[in-house]
């Protein structure tokens, strides 16, 4: 039961460190094509994360 609770723990880790990662791209980068990329990839996976993120019940 700990490990797989430390195994989502990691991955919601990685998750939120990939969403933090695309929107740096997304603001900073100077080709428009890469912003647009990784603007689509925000879009994608918030509502995802932000769900999970919250869910209450630990199994």
């Amino acid at each position: 039961m700990l490990l797989s609770m430390k195994s989502r723990v990691e991955a919601m880790r990685a998750i939120s460190c990939a969403i933090a990662v695309s929107m740096d791209l997304a603001a900073e980068h100077s080709d428009q094509s890469v912003k647009a990329k990784h603007q689509s990839r925000i879009e994608l996976l918030m509502p995802i994360a932000k769900g999970w993120l919250t869910k209450k019940k630990c199994y």
